[in-house]
């Protein structure tokens, strides 16, 4: 009785797992490859942009403390220069003098506006002629502990300061009287809104990280793509390769043995008439037909995985194929003592499809099912309607409760992957060339204690 077969342990006839094992290591190569080359222009991005943040950061603090000292000594001198013209900064006597000399340091100094606050933070004179004696400025409190160390006798500068728009920078330098008590603080405000452009540049920075990280992720995702396809076109160019010269091969051979298989069967049936009573079975004369009929498959299989299927079209029903291969089998399942059920749609519609073809199909998917299923199972063909997600469609299902598949079930598909030690590993290949040039598909289910199921799908409607 024979041995069910698990189809995931390869055997030494399949060269094809070798051959994957290649390519896998090939786009495992050319994967990491791909990955140094992202990886290290990332590094490259981020270095150049951490670069960039590191002088922008150093290029604000220069300038921060440029402008400054810069202004620190435009205060002390301007508070100096006032101080030598002995002017009572408290009085309203001066002050119209006072304004002039403030609006002529800060039109040579090139400043924003040049104050003189009492303790209040009020003004007692100022550059801007639009501001008033005595109002208050506000903003400057903000600098209050700068502020306090001008009233106490030393000139320097605040940190940098926003209001709405507008930025700028204060320095304070003390005014004293003539008996040298602080009596006022001058305030030179300069603009710094060329700070802005600085952050401009920060920001375009960060912009540009970001859009540079998005075009380094769709390069990697070209580039992996254009790998994946460039090893499946590889792939393919190797199997048109081999196939091309089976070919040629099959096409030479296939005459060839044709004629001696024809003669031995005939042989056989002849040997069975003369020396096998009737009403008689022996299986000596079983094996040659068998045996035959076999290799008849084998090359039918190589012709059609070389050359390409022939298809006659004809709009048709499958039953009567279906149970012409069913009946065909049967005593095979029997001898096995394994079951061989057809269920099928009353109403199942034609459709268009090669009568040789579709049998030839379901030999192959079926004598697979018997050789994977133990004595006592079942194997069952179903056809019927489907809403497939290609549309209308009949699926025509073999499905047996062998031992299944294990591993990755579409490498059975491939030419001359096998799991059987005298296997060709042709069959399943050949069902997929003939069910795609029906403009159909196949698909495999299968689980180690459930068995398996294939499923043809030929669509309604040929495109």
């Amino acid at each position: 009785m024979a041995r069910p077969v698990r189809r995931e342990d390869p055997t030494p006839t399949s060269s094809l797992s070798e051959f994957g094992g290649v390519q896998q290591s090939t786009v495992r190569r050319r994967r990491m490859f791909v990955a140094a080359v992202v990886g290290a222009s990332l590094l490259v991005l981020i270095a150049l942009n951490a670069a960039s943040w590191l002088f922008v950061k150093r290029m604000t603090s220069y300038l921060d403390s440029e402008l400054g000292r810069r202004l620190e000594t435009v205060a002390r001198l301007a508070s100096r220069s006032l101080e030598r013209q002995r002017i009572d900064y408290l009085s309203g006597e001066d002050r119209t003098l006072l304004a002039l000399e403030l609006l002529r340091l800060r039109r040579d100094a090139q400043l924003q506006a040049v104050h003189i606050i009492d303790a209040d933070y009020r003004i007692v004179a100022s550059s801007q002629p639009y501001v008033g004696t005595g109002e208050p400025l506000h903003y400057l409190r903000a600098d209050s502990q700068w502020v306090a160390r001008a009233w106490e006798g030393e000139a320097i500068a605040g940190p940098l300061r926003s209001l709405g728009s507008n930025r700028f920078k204060v320095a304070y330098a003390p005014l004293h009287d003539l008996g040298g008590a602080v009596v006022a603080v001058l305030s030179a405000e300069a603009s710094a809104d060329f700070f802005e452009l600085l952050s401009l540049y920060d920001r375009a920075r960060l912009v540009g990280l970001l859009a540079s990280g998005a075009l380094l992720l769709l390069l990697t995702l070209f580039l992996l793509w254009s790998l994946t396809l460039l090893l499946r076109t590889e792939a393919s160019l190797r199997q048109a390769e081999r196939l091309a010269t089976i070919g040629h091969m099959a096409a030479t051979v296939a005459h060839e043995i044709r004629n001696p298989l024809g003669i031995i069967k005939t042989t056989a049936d002849v040997l069975r008439q003369r020396y096998c009573p009737p009403g008689h079975s022996d299986e000596l004369f079983d094996f040659i037909p068998q045996e035959v009929s076999r290799l008849n498959r084998l090359v039918d299989n190589f012709l059609v995985l070389s050359r390409g299927p022939r298809l006659a079209m004809e709009q048709q029903r499958a039953q009567e194929v279906i149970g012409r291969t069913i009946a065909r089998l049967r005593p095979e399942f029997e001898k096995e003592g394994i079951s061989l059920l057809a269920q099928s749609d009353e109403n199942l519609p034609a459709f268009p499809f090669d009568q040789d073809a579709l049998q030839q199909m379901l030999l192959n998917l079926l004598l697979n099912s018997l050789q994977a299923t133990h004595s006592g199972g079942c194997v069952t063909v179903t056809a019927t309607t489907v809403d497939s997600r290609r549309g209308a469609a009949v699926r025509i299902s073999v499905h047996d409760n062998g031992c299944g598949i294990e591993g990755d079930p579409q490498l059975i598909f491939e030419p001359f992957y096998t799991t059987k030690p005298s296997g060709s590993g042709l069959g399943l290949a050949v069902t997929k060339r003939l069910i795609e040039a029906h403009g159909g598909w196949i698909e495999v289910a299968s689980g180690r204690h459930t068995g398996t199921d294939f499923s043809l799908y030929f669509p309604l409607r040929v495109k």
